[in-house]
């Protein structure tokens, strides 16, 4: 019920709503990444986007699916988990497969469960953090717009020993291309600038772009996709791909021209809603290193952009959803216009906002029962749910 609030809430924030937990640590630059498959996929028919594979973690939607959502939640809730229900409302909606991103953008680290009582420590096998690895820059040449000097060598840029390539200065729209001899599928890329030891001769301005299908080019891409924002003059990203994703012809770094900041802009205003769903647990929570996760991964740029929503909930002992004065009363001889009974018997009152009770009467006076109401004796300014009402139109065996 906590997801369904969550979203009811968050419908009219923004253009994309993302789910996550309270438990989860998130992958570097994770709205950024996530602002460029949306891009990729602007034109395509989706109905969620997955960027981790555990639970109802890293689940994008449509802002605007978000109440067909709830409705089927509220419906079905009680029937399974809100994962497996995720699965059958992407099947009615016409999306027959899931859509999932590797590697995951976010990573389980709680032990708690959604089902009360029970542990869950499992991990997403697909998220790579910060454990990367050595490189092993494949096979390239390298290209440039840059003004080279006498002195520098090119190729010293993408040479994995510690000589460098230097440049006196960098005119904005001037670019250095990496062109693979053989397209690769790639899972991250670094890309570093500027010295270490004074923080001096950074790229102040730039970005990472990722090229495909160079069939009709010789030095250069024919679709290029932003894959993120140099940083301090650095970038460290991993390269999202579907399942069956496609080989990167090329990567190529740009000091961003005023066009590139404007598609930026366009790709993050109003972009995304994060929501997280807090459940108090007795021996504390994770939620506070859910947040500093997300905005350590985030740079300033892309928390400008966000939205993040947090439901807080215990379990419902306390009685939160509950009607809180009400009493149930049955009706006889019904009325066509309204659609009512005309007269109405009081069954009795809700205790504890549920009531369970035997309908008694006379043998010999038997009569028909045409309605049930539900009256609410006391305005209650509260989420109220009304999980089920229960008619039994056979008596039990014991009742004979």
């Amino acid at each position: 019920m906590d997801y369904a609030f969550l979203m009811n809430f968050a419908t009219n924030y923004s253009d994309y709503f993302l789910m996550i937990e309270d438990d989860v640590k998130c992958a570097p630059g994770f709205v950024s990444q996530i602002a460029t498959i949306l891009s990729a996929w602007e034109r395509k028919a989706w109905v969620t986007l997955e960027f981790a594979r555990l639970g109802f973690i890293g689940k994008l939607f449509h802002a605007r699916d978000l109440p067909c959502f709830v409705r089927f939640l509220l419906l079905f809730y009680q029937e399974m988990p809100c994962d497996y229900l995720l699965s059958h409302f992407r099947d009615l909606l016409m999306q027959k497969k899931p859509i999932q991103f590797f590697p995951s953008l976010f990573q389980h680290m709680g032990n708690y469960s959604s089902f009360e009582g029970q542990l869950n420590s499992l991990t997403d096998k697909e998220f790579e953090g910060n454990n990367i690895g050595p490189p092993g820059n494949p096979a390239a040449t390298i290209h440039t717009s840059l003004n080279v000097t006498n002195a520098s060598v090119l190729m010293n840029a993408y040479s994995l020993d510690k000589n460098f390539f230097y440049i006196k200065e960098a005119k904005a729209g001037s670019h250095l291309t990496v062109v693979l001899d053989i397209p690769a599928t790639v899972f991250r890329v670094q890309v570093l600038t500027g010295s270490e030891l004074k923080e001096e001769n950074q790229v102040k301005e730039g970005q990472v772009e990722l090229g495909y299908d160079s069939t009709n080019r010789i030095n250069d891409c024919d679709d290029y996709i932003l894959l993120g924002l140099l940083v301090n003059g650095i970038l460290d990203k991993q390269v999202l791909s579907e399942e069956s994703g496609k080989k990167l012809g090329e990567a190529g770094t740009f000091p961003k021209s005023t066009l590139a900041l404007t598609k930026l802009r366009e790709l993050l205003v109003g972009l995304l809603t994060v929501g997280i769903a807090s459940m108090q647990h007795p021996r504390g929570s994770y939620l506070l290193d859910t947040l500093q996760s997300m905005f350590q991964a985030s740079s300033e740029r892309e928390l400008e952009y966000i939205v993040v929503l947090v439901h807080l909930s215990g379990s419902d002992k306390d009685g939160r959803y509950r009607l809180q004065q009400g009493q149930v009363e049955l009706g006889y001889d019904p009325q066509e216009d309204p659609k009512s009974c005309a007269r109405y018997a009081l069954l009795g009152p809700l205790a504890g906002g549920n009531l369970d009770q035997i309908v008694f009467f006379e043998e010999e006076s038997v009569e028909e029962l045409s309605c049930i109401r539900l009256l609410v004796l006391a305005s209650q300014e509260s989420w109220l749910l009304i999980k089920q009402i229960k008619v039994r139109t056979e008596p039990d065996e014991e009742e004979r």
